[in-house]
């Protein structure tokens, strides 16, 4: 049986090594908190893109680190499945990507406040969350560097064209699953003519009102270049 002095001892004892242990984890998350928030990546542009999404409330929406609405989607990862050349277009003018679908009010931006929110954006999805979110896709970009059977059929396309086209479309292998893959589109046979393309990558919805494809706002120029890209693609094959 444990004497008085015995059960002050354990007690004493207990409750320095207690206090110990966690001075310890302390210091140790302390040391640890520089590199695993990104606090050095940290610029003006980061800060002002903070300030916006403060401002415009978008926690009220969307979550972040965890924290926030339900209503819209996770962005602590979000550049890790969109290319910086998709959130610039939706965030532009969301409901001319996705018209009659999209809830995302249109909060006007200057091109300025759209490069700080994707600067915040990116800053927020490369601190270290041990894990969470469910770790996305890996990044088109390291997929199109790395994926051989790509690489000869996307020179005649600019990378930033190339990662948009990818967040829905899969090709080689690689890309999104939210539309039809490249490798599966016969371009240049049955409906798929040069001309049916260009009107599709023009304005989606006005051949298609219910298609989940959105209207990218692309110029003459860009569709005339995506559209020889998708039919050379066949030469490849």
């Amino acid at each position: 049986m444990i004497t008085k002095s015995g059960a002050k001892n354990f007690f004493v004892i207990g409750t320095v090594l207690c206090g110990l242990s966690f001075i310890g984890l302390a210091l140790l998350t302390f040391r640890a908190i520089p590199s695993r928030t990104n606090v050095v990546d940290m610029d003006e542009s980061v800060i002002r893109g903070k300030k916006i999404w403060e401002r415009k409330n978008c926690m009220g929406c969307h979550t972040l680190l965890g924290e926030g609405g339900y209503y819209a989607p996770e962005l602590t990862k979000v550049t890790d499945r969109r290319s910086s050349v998709w959130l610039n277009q939706f965030l532009k003018d969301p409901e001319k990507m996705y018209p009659g679908q999209r809830k995302m009010t249109n909060f006007h931006f200057t091109q300025e406040q759209i490069n700080d929110i994707i600067n915040f954006l990116k800053w927020v999805g490369k601190i270290d969350t041990n894990g969470f979110p469910a770790e996305a896709k890996k990044g088109l970009g390291a997929a199109l560097s790395t994926n051989t059977n790509i690489k000869s059929t996307s020179d005649a396309l600019q990378p930033e064209k190339m990662s948009l086209c990818l967040g829905c479309h899969q090709l080689g292998g690689t890309g999104g699953s939210a539309g039809p893959s490249f490798d599966a589109l016969q371009f240049g046979s049955g409906k798929l003519t040069k001309e049916y393309v260009q009107k599709w990558l023009k304005d989606p919805q006005a051949i298609k009102p219910d298609t989940a494809m959105p209207n990218l706002g692309l110029g003459d120029s860009d569709i005339e270049e995506i559209t020889t890209f998708l039919f050379n693609l066949k030469n490849n094959k």
